[in-house]
């Protein structure tokens, strides 16, 4: 859950998120993942290089140009609760997975943390919304 979606090339990538697990008490907790997935109808699923650290909750779908996909300010920490009733937001950098290479980095940051990202493309340039 909380995964970044995107599309490309003709197929659906899901990117990190969260994992709901039985902790030593019993009570549900959240596991952060870095692993990220290719869907492509005609081969299946097929995974894509890990993410440097877990993402969870980033713009979604994600902004794509013709070689990579990018994930903005995504939050990267959470209340350990199961059903959080605040989100901490700590992403201040953007990744970049460039497709042709199965490589993740950096590629650029977000002044501030920012909760609620929206993005889109218009006219062949990206923008951003955010609260």
């Amino acid at each position: 859950m909380l995964a970044v979606a995107a599309g490309f090339e003709g197929a659906f990538w899901l990117i990190g998120g969260v994992d709901l697990i039985a902790g030593a008490d019993g009570n549900a907790q959240r596991r952060y993942l870095t692993d990220a997935y290719r869907y492509d109808p005609r081969s299946g699923w097929k995974r894509i290089a890990d993410l440097p650290y877990s993402v969870v909750a980033g713009p979604s779908p994600a902004p794509i140009d013709k070689k990579c996909i990018y994930l903005l300010a995504a939050t990267t920490a959470l209340k350990l609760q199961p059903r959080p009733t605040s989100i901490q937001v700590s992403g201040t950098t953007a990744l970049r997975y460039k497709v042709s290479a199965n490589k993740w980095g950096e590629a650029g940051s977000i002044a501030a943390p920012r909760a609620s990202p929206s993005v889109g493309v218009l006219e062949q340039r990206l923008g951003a919304t955010w609260r």
